[in-house]
């Protein structure tokens, strides 16, 4: 059995995400055998159904084209993050995100959706997705997941909480079908976590109708009173942010690669996310290092990782 990682932003970081997976191809030394990635994860913008941190600008066509086309050419999927939940019918006909979807639509690729409304609407008109179950529409920890991986979803994601209480998610069916964010910088039943949801789809919402009336102008999301009531000001000011890997590995929801290997694999866990958060590039790198280099292949496969991004001009240096 593999552990199948889901990477975050095929968007602003497509570059180092296609280098990574060509490293893990053709590097296959430097790294554990059983880890594969899995899916990229992300939404290209302005993506109104998008309900993550907001993502600035417009994408082309040929750009859109270009990242689906890159990735599954190295049968890599794309799963778009659809998972804004404050979707209203009115949503369903955004123009931009029904055109990336059908883009993709070649069996490949998947969804990762918070919104009934929005999950009916991506089953009836483009059944050949995949479809992932976000974290954010489960109120109740076990009950709710349990109840999805009964459904028809391809993965179900779990919130961060049951995260290494292996008495609690060994009663869990279908665990070939269960995901776990590895890497989670809040803590264990964070009381941010549902005000973040709803923050972040406010925002993606407030953004996209800013994109529409005003192009080239600034975006204050406080223009935009219908969405005011979830600006909370301490969602930009969340300490959960700025954590690092370091930080994030003395938190008890924490999943190290060995706790991969010798408990989750074995019980018939085979999902994990590595979530960006707002991590600084070089954060991400170490998560990657982290995850899916061997120990004593760390540090060379991290400096090989490193030049390569330099080379291509991803990462700049004085």
């Amino acid at each position: 059995m593999k552990a199948k990682f889901h990477l975050p932003d095929f968007t602003y970081l497509f570059k180092l995400n296609y280098l990574f997976a060509d490293m893990v191809e053709h590097l296959s030394e430097y790294f554990y055998s059983y880890v594969e990635i899995a899916s990229i994860d992300d939404a290209f913008p302005p993506a109104l159904w998008h309900g993550e941190s907001i993502k600035n600008g417009k994408c082309s066509p040929d750009y859109i084209r270009h990242v689906i086309n890159s990735f599954n050419r190295k049968g890599i999927p794309l799963r778009f993050t659809f998972t804004n939940i404050l979707i209203e019918e009115k949503h369903l006909k955004d123009e931009f995100c029904n055109n990336v979807l059908k883009m993709a639509d070649n069996g490949m690729n998947e969804v990762i959706v918070a919104s009934p409304l929005l999950e009916e609407h991506i089953r009836s008109n483009f059944p050949n997705y995949k479809i992932t179950t976000a974290v954010s529409k489960h109120t109740d920890l076990t009950k709710a997941a349990a109840a999805d991986l009964e459904k028809d979803y391809h993965i179900v994601a779990l919130d961060h909480s049951l995260n290494n209480k292996f008495d609690t998610i060994q009663t869990l069916p279908h665990k070939e079908k269960c995901e776990f964010v590895a890497n989670c910088s809040c803590p264990p039943e964070c009381k941010m976590c549902p005000e973040h949801f709803k923050y972040n789809s406010a925002r993606n919402l407030a953004y996209t109708e800013h994109l529409r009336k005003n192009p080239n102008g600034r975006f204050d999301p406080h223009d935009y009173p219908q969405y005011s009531k979830y600006f909370i000001s301490d969602m930009e000011k969340c300490i959960q942010r700025d954590r690092n890997l370091y930080h994030i590995m003395k938190l008890e929801s924490h999943i190290t690669p060995t706790a991969i290997r010798e408990k989750y694999l074995p019980m018939g866990f085979e999902h994990f996310r590595i979530e960006d958060n707002g991590l600084r590039i070089f954060d991400l790198i170490d998560l990657y290092m982290y995850y899916f280099a061997k120990p004593e292949c760390r540090d060379e496969a991290r400096y090989r990782f490193i030049s390569q991004l330099v080379n291509q001009g991803i990462i700049k240096m004085p």
